[in-house]
């Protein structure tokens, strides 16, 4: 997207006394233009970001049209409004611009309000609102925050909903710490508490997530059960489920009740870590405490069981499972071909994947990676063909991930000619090799012996936009020892050092063995 230009000190100033004496508007300002600088919004930028989606290939009327006949229902809807004299209340447009927005057509909705402008429609906070969120989901922030600016100078002052819709937006975008400035300007809600600790713990900073929990607590804010699940989910998922219970416990004591997801959520920490023990006996109380456990609940339970490699405990669950009325899903089918695939069950795992392609659910694409992936480290190497042909044959076009399986599985059993030509296809097949495929197939090369090949790919990367990492360093100097080229080898450890590429154990390794000097 063409870059949005800046406000200057002086349009600053000026939005600053547009903004009057405010505490609460002048602290929005100072994180603004300090912390994350406001772009000019006027209709240049409304024009500049339709046009720029409509360069990416974003839904218009058109396409949206062809997609949703209620679509076409609230166009004509919208355009009554817009004729009428004198136009309606403002709380009709943002009905219908709310509507629109939760079908997901965004940019018709710039295009709505951009039509609203341009016929004298002066937008409130609710409109101005919809059309930040739809800015949000598009990743078009720039634009989002454009239009708070225009709030500001126009005196309008933004909600609760607006800034929540914001840090939703920022999260989505993975500018978290972004998130957390415009958070602490502001007077939080349960919403944005919510919206903050969900962006926290789903980038990893479950510590953080847990601080802003108590920082809640202690404002006298009460979190509800969805922020619980969401922190006790982070924390199993970190390994910390002594600490997730000790969020449990204080859900007791605020008198937060427990639901069936905050039972799965913790169910599914112990089986993460194998603590299967804790897993069942927490099912026995969900269970003891009136709750009817679900597809999801017995799911997790069977993937715990299948990955310790206990498939009869598992396949006594499926049948309870069945017999109960709730119907195996693709994640189950899934987690049973992974966990057989893995104790060496290539025939039960075959069994299965052939029941779900006859009786469904059908495979989607985690199915065929799973599969794929285990009969190629069991060696099933023609089994794992015929099911990459299927796949291809149900017009479920192969990832990268799916060729990068075949290629380290068909390398590892000495299917060169194999591996080398799914590797070329994937030129053919107009999909970009990632640094795994490269490193695959010099590890590969070395392996076999073709040095000068691995070399030789090992020197395309740069230009196909996939500079080596240190493990495809390691590979490379491994191979180029084994081949006795000191010479290149210190070359590249050489241009190694002048990337700044930071040799890894395994370097250090071959190093060593190789009496290799920089």
């Amino acid at each position: 997207m063409p870059k949005v230009s800046f406000t200057s000190s002086f349009s600053a100033r000026f939005l600053l006394r547009q903004m009057g004496t405010c505490d609460f508007d002048i602290k929005v300002f100072a994180f603004l233009f300090f912390n994350n600088p406001v772009p000019t919004f006027d209709s240049e930028a409304y024009s500049t970001a339709t046009s720029t989606l409509r360069h990416e290939g974003k839904p218009q009327f058109a396409g949206a049209l062809s997609t949703a006949v209620d679509l076409d229902d609230s166009l004509a809807s919208f355009n009554q409004l817009v004729h009428m004299r004198p136009h309606p209340s403002m709380s009709e447009f943002g009905r219908l611009l709310g509507s629109i927005a939760r079908g997901k057509h965004y940019t018709t909705v710039i295009d709505l309000c951009k039509q609203m402008e341009s016929s004298g429609i002066a937008h409130n906070v609710h409109t101005f609102t919809i059309l930040i969120n739809c800015f949000c989901n598009l990743s078009h922030l720039g634009c989002a925050f454009s239009v708070l600016a225009k709030m500001l100078k126009l005196g309008l002052h933004p909600n609760a909903i607006t800034f929540t819709t914001l840090i939703n937006g920022l999260c989505l975008d993975g500018k978290v710490h972004d998130a957390l400035k415009l958070f602490e300007v502001v007077e939080p809600t349960v919403v944005m508490y919510g919206a903050v600790i969900n962006g926290l713990c789903k980038s990893g900073n479950n510590e953080l997530g847990l601080q802003m929990l108590k920082k809640m607590e202690r404002s006298g804010l009460e979190p509800n059960i969805v922020i619980y699940n969401t922190i006790i989910d982070g924390l199993c998922k970190d390994g910390r489920v002594t600490e997730a219970e000790k969020v449990i416990d204080s859900m007791n004591s605020r008198g937060v009740k427990h639901d069936l997801l905050t039972y799965n959520v913790l169910m599914n920490g112990f089986c993460l870590h194998n603590q299967m023990e804790k897993a069942t006996k927490l099912f026995d109380v969900m269970v003891g405490s009136g709750y009817v456990p679900d597809t999801f609940s017995y799911t997790i339970l069977i993937n715990g069981y299948l990955n310790i490699e206990r498939i009869d405990e598992a396949s006594r669950l499926l049948s309870e499972m069945c017999n109960k009325g709730w119907l195996p899903n693709t994640v189950t089918y899934n987690a049973f071909i992974g966990g057989l695939c893995k104790a060496g069950r290539i025939h039960g795992a075959q069994e299965v994947f052939e029941n779900m392609c006859c009786n469904g659910p059908p495979p989607n694409l985690n199915t065929y990676i799973t599969f794929l992936d285990g009969l190629c480290k069991q060696g099933h190497l023609d089994l794992a063909l015929t099911v990459f042909k299927l796949m291809r044959e149900r017009k479920m076009n192969p990832t990268v991930v799916i060729y990068n399986i075949l290629i380290h599985g068909m390398f590892n059993f000495g299917m060169f000619e194999v591996a080398r030509g799914l590797f070329l296809s994937l030129f053919h097949k107009g999909l970009k090799r990632n640094i795994h495929t490269y490193n695959k197939m010099i590890s590969g090369l070395c392996k076999e012996g073709l040095f000068d090949a691995a070399y030789q790919l090992f020197r395309q990367m740069e230009s196909d936009g996939c500079p080596p990492d240190s493990w495809t360093y390691t590979a490379m100097l491994s191979g180029l020892h084994q081949s006795n080229d000191t010479s290149t080898a210190d070359q590249v450890l050489r241009e190694m050092a002048d990337k700044g590429i930071s040799a890894n154990s395994r370097v250090g390794k071959v190093l060593e063995e190789n009496t290799i000097v920089c």
